[in-house]
């Protein structure tokens, strides 16, 4: 058995994987500046408060520069990335079991080191972390590794419908004061973020802390582990059946690229 246990050479790497990796991230940048520049809630409501001295219009080349940011660019790369990640346990885990390795062990090995770092990143910098979510939903995926393409794609569908369900349940049941608080919350509040996020790193933390706590706790249980396991385990299946190592018919991508093109229009 090999001992050899450190990264894999680029010999042995997929080049198609590893580009659309470094493409997905700086799409992800991109809308992560708006995290580091403004408050979270921006994201779901981009005229918070526009008509206030908390940010300017919500016209010109602000709604043209959120416009191209969201159509193209938001919740589109972080999916692509996910699904890279999904595919990346399958692939991490194939290369180490044809080596002889403890393939699993080393797996959570690595991703103990992710989720390590991910905290580290959350409370002591961002709040808006994504690695401790990618990290505990990557403990869950890699017990999967044995199932095909098939099972792979239906566990992923029921994932992704999972948050979509609750949010229609709640919206039939409870209307729009479900949301009226993330939506339009107390301008105060955006008001005392804005402040905290413009003095000390020391004055930070109490709301750095908070918001960390709550993205990993309630809201990875209620919302991210959904998300991202689905599409995650979609990109487990992508990758099973040969999509994402280039393997299918040119018919297939074109075909493939028409539904992005599609969904991108709606």
């Amino acid at each position: 058995m090999t001992r050899d246990a450190g990264p894999t050479p680029p010999s042995e790497r997929i080049v198609s994987l590893d580009a659309l990796r470094g493409f997905a991230l700086l799409g992800i940048f991109l809308i992560n500046v708006w995290v580091f520049a403004m408050p979270e809630q921006t994201l779901l409501n981009p005229n918070i408060y526009a008509d206030s001295t908390v940010y300017g219009e919500f016209t010109g080349a602000n709604y043209w520069a959120w416009f191209v940011g969201h159509v193209f660019a938001q919740s589109k790369f972080i999916t692509l990335f996910s699904a890279l990640f999904g595919a990346g346990v399958l692939l991490f885990v194939e290369s180490k079991q044809e080596k002889g390795q403890d393939a699993v062990r080393l797996h959570y090995r690595r991703t103990a080191i992710l989720v390590a770092i991910g905290l580290a990143h959350a409370y002591l910098l961002w709040y808006g972390d994504i690695l401790v979510a990618y990290g505990l939903t990557g403990l869950f995926i890699v017990t999967l590794r044995d199932w095909d393409a098939k099972r792979l794609a239906g566990l992923a569908a029921v994932f992704l419908a999972f948050v979509p369900l609750l949010e229609l349940f709640a919206a039939v049941t409870v209307g729009g004061e479900a949301i009226a608080g993330q939506w339009t919350p107390p301008e105060a509040a955006i008001r005392q973020e804005v402040a905290t996020y413009r003095s000390g790193w020391i004055e930070q933390m109490s709301h750095r802390v908070s918001s960390t706590f709550q993205r990993q706790t309630t809201g990875f249980i209620g919302s991210s582990f959904w998300r991202i396991g689905g599409v995650m385990l979609l990109g487990m299946a992508l990758y099973r059946n040969g999509v994402l190592t280039g393997e299918r018919s040119d018919r297939l991508y074109r075909r493939l690229v028409g539904l992005g093109v599609g969904g991108v229009a709606l």
